[in-house]
C-alpha cells in the first residue's frame, strides 16, 4: 500500500512446491513456513523494497531466483542511476541473461513464471514497478511495467474471495482489518495494519474453508516492511513529520522474517 509518507509491503512466509503431481515427500520436506519474501535495496540515492512471487526455485534448488536477483542487484550497487526505472530495467536485463545462461547449462528444465514488485524512492521521487518473467515460444520474456499509483492504493495477490468479502465489509472478517480514517491519505501505521490484517485473514481457518485453493498456500509469520523517502527540508516539512515512524529514510523492517539477522 502507498501512502503520502511511504510504502508498506507485507508477505506471508510459506513456500511450497507448486507442481502438485510431483509434490512428493522430498519436495514437501524442502517446503517452509519461514521463507523470507521481502528484501530491501540501497543503491546510491535509490531505496526500494521488493517482493518475489510465482516460480522461485527448481526442484533441486540449484536455481533460486531470489538469490540470483540479489546477485544482480549487488553487481550494479555502485552505479548511479537517474531513476528507479533505469535501475530496475538494468537489473531485469541482467537477471534475464543470467536465467537464460542457467537454462542453457541444464539446471532449469523450463523458464520460470515469476513476478517481482519494486516500490520505493529515488530521493523523494516515488516509484512502483512490476517485473514479469514468463516463457514465450522457446525463450524467456521479461516485462518492466511502471504502475500508476496514488495514496491509499493497495495491491493484493492473495485470496480474491477474501478480498471481495473485506471490500463488502463482511462482519466475519471485521476482526482482521484495521480502519483507515482517510482512505485518500492513510498513515504508514494504518497502511501497515490494513495489509497485515489482510494476510492474517487469508491464513485464517475461515478463509481456508471459504477459498481452500488459494488460502492453503498462505501461512507462516507475516513479514512487514516500509520504505520512506530521503528527506529534503521541503519534503520533511510537508510530509515526514506527519508520521512518528517516518523519521528514518529508506528501507526498514516493521516485522522482520523469522531468523532474520
Amino acid at each position: 500500500m502507498y501512502s503520502s509518507t511511504g510504502f508498506v509491503v507485507a508477505a506471508d512466509s510459506r513456500q511450497q512446491w507448486g507442481d502438485a503431481p510431483t509434490r512428493d515427500e522430498e519436495t514437501r520436506a524442502a517446503e517452509s513456513n519461514t521463507t523470507q519474501k521481502i528484501f530491501g535495496v540501497k543503491a546510491g540515492q535509490i531505496a526500494l523494497a521488493y517482493v518475489v512471487r510465482g516460480d522461485i526455485a527448481n526442484r533441486e534448488r540449484s536455481f533460486d531466483i531470489t538469490a540470483e536477483l540479489k546477485r544482480q542487484i549487488e553487481a550494479v550497487g555502485g552505479t548511479r542511476f537517474r531513476s528507479c526505472l533505469k535501475f530496475v530495467r538494468t537489473v531485469t536485463d541482467n537477471l534475464e541473461l543470467a536465467i537464460k545462461r542457467i537454462k542453457m547449462s541444464g539446471q532449469l528444465q523450463t523458464y520460470p513464471t515469476s513476478e517481482i514488485t519494486f516500490v520505493g524512492y529515488r530521493n523523494a521521487d516515488p516509484c512502483w514497478i512490476d517485473v514479469r518473467f514468463h516463457p514465450y515460444a522457446n525463450g524467456l520474456l521479461s516485462e518492466v511495467i511502471p504502475r500508476d499509483f496514488y495514496p491509499g492504493l493497495a495491491l493484493i495477490t492473495g485470496s480474491l474471495v477474501v478480498r471481495d468479502m473485506i471490500s463488502n465489509t463482511d462482519p466475519r472478517f471485521a476482526q482482521f482489518i484495521s480502519s483507515i480514517k482517510d482512505p485518500d491519505n492513510p498513515s504508514l501505521d494504518e497502511a501497515a495494519g490494513f495489509i497485515k490484517g489482510y494476510i492474517t485473514a487469508c491464513s485464517s481457518p475461515l478463509a481456508l474453508q471459504l477459498d481452500p485453493e488459494s488460502c492453503q498456500t498462505i501461512g507462516g509469520p507475516t513479514q512487514l516492511a516500509a520504505v520512506t523517502p530521503n528527506k529534503s527540508s521541503w519534503f520533511e516539512k510537508c510530509f515526514i513529520r506527519r508520521s512518528a515512524k517516518s523519521n528514518t529514510a529508506g528501507f526498514r523492517w516493521i516485522i522482520a522474517p523469522d531468523g532474520f539477522v
